[in-house]
């Protein structure tokens, strides 16, 4: 551990706590009587956040695709996730309306970051051409 940067490290423990510490706080706030309409939501978006989370490392870790086909696969699955827990809370008049309403959040933030990741890999593909020219 003394290898580690010590604010990655504070990070790590952060997310872990936030991690294990909300599905208890969740569980014994509803065992305790103060379930709610705000605990329903916060409970189906903490769902609907492990099931992106889940998506993310079938298709980016252990999935076989491209990039492209990757990303558009992501975002269809979050945007369904997404969609699906917005019906949920009752958002929106029906499935569709919410479909509209949150398709182009969801158009814009994969644009960005897949332009993000593209120029994040020629910028590293650059490095290690001109690390190998070197040699």
């Amino acid at each position: 551990m003394k290898d580690k940067n010590i604010f990655l490290s504070l990070v790590e423990f952060l997310i872990t706590g936030i991690g294990i510490g909300i599905p208890i706080a969740l569980t014994c706030i509803t065992l305790m009587g103060g379930y709610n309409d705000t605990i329903l939501g916060i409970i189906i978006w903490a769902v609907a956040s492990a099931l992106m989370g889940l998506v993310s490392g079938l298709i980016f870790h252990f999935g076989k695709f491209n990039l492209p086909v990757s990303t558009v696969l992501h975002c269809v699955c979050c945007l369904a996730i997404a969609v699906g827990a917005s019906t949920l809370c009752g958002y929106g008049n029906n499935f569709f309306s919410i479909l509209i309403g949150i398709l182009p959040v969801f158009v814009i933030v994969y644009a960005v970051l897949y332009s993000i990741s593209i120029i994040t890999m020629k910028i590293q593909a650059k490095k290690v051409n001109e690390e190998l020219n070197k040699n």
